[in-house]
């Protein structure tokens, strides 16, 4: 089927005009390096990408002419063409987001809900180190307690009754309960040491 592209004389908030005038983009896709989105390229023009201005939560490859986004920045892998994300004396001097932590080599950012996972996310292992996971407290991600029926798989919340999940979990290895609206999905039973089922006051145990 043959795309007809028609004069866009105003663009919606948060959009942008290709060069030739007949397209609207996200500013987000522009200069990305990854898709050409403007049928004409010009959204990643060398000269158009200079002169742009990164969208928030997003920053400015050293050679400006690339836009990543914030979280990218020293997380391991080079994002920027050039590379700049991952300088080294950059990322010493880095910053990391919010919800994310510094590995101990100070080169690189890694989310909180990843240290002490069992996984090494940081190149120098530092997230898995066992003297830190053993006085490490697992982020607000990974609650101790929620209203569930069961351990595993996805349970519908009791709303007319409190039940709530208690768990202990091998030594030194957040994990993580995920909620949404209606339903609950836990890990499995195999990860835990102990589990209970409270519901009023009677207890159960697994």
């Amino acid at each position: 089927m043959p795309v007809f592209l028609v004069q866009a004389h105003s663009c919606e908030i948060g959009h942008i005009k290709c060069g030739d005038g007949l397209q609207c983009v996200h500013k987000s896709a522009l200069c990305d390096k990854e898709v050409t989105d403007c049928s004409d390229g010009s959204d990643e023009e060398e000269e158009m990408c200079k002169a742009h201005s990164c969208s928030d939560y997003f920053s400015k490859c050293s050679d400006g002419l690339q836009c990543v986004r914030e979280i990218a920045i020293c997380n391991g892998k080079k994002d920027c063409s050039d590379g700049s994300d991952e300088d080294v004396q950059m990322c010493k001097a880095h910053s990391c987001s919010d919800y994310f932590s510094k590995c101990s080599d100070g080169l690189q950012c890694v989310r909180e809900i990843a240290i002490c996972n069992g996984k090494k996310d940081c190149s120098d292992g530092s997230d898995e180190d066992v003297q830190m996971c053993k006085a490490h407290s697992c982020s607000d991600y990974f609650p101790s307690a929620v209203m569930v029926y069961s351990v595993s798989g996805r349970s519908p919340f009791a709303m007319e009754r409190r039940i709530v999940l208690t768990v202990q979990t091998k030594p030194y290895r957040c994990v993580k309960i995920r909620d949404t609206l209606l339903y609950v999905t836990a890990i499995p039973m195999a990860w835990f040491i102990h589990a209970w089922i409270v519901l009023d006051i009677k207890r159960r145990r697994w």
